[in-house]
């Protein structure tokens, strides 16, 4: 099975419960993290979507949603 869809849209789900983090790429889980740095980790502050350095690319994000646990 294919994780990425390549010319197409992507589903990328985040669920973030305290310092336990799951992602999510087309309904498949990618990462599974418990961030045990609490001295360096956020409780709050701006969402912000990354990417990483690499070749050119169009990146676009649509549908984005926040829901509280």
């Amino acid at each position: 099975r294919v994780l990425f869809r390549s010319e197409q849209w992507n589903d990328y789900v985040v669920i973030a419960n305290g310092n336990h983090l799951m992602h999510f790429i087309n309904g498949r889980m990618t990462a599974d993290v418990v961030d045990m740095d609490t001295a360096k980790g956020a409780k709050s502050g701006i969402l912000a979507l990354q990417i990483h350095v690499g070749p050119p690319m169009i990146v676009q994000f649509k549908d984005i949603r926040i829901k509280r646990l």
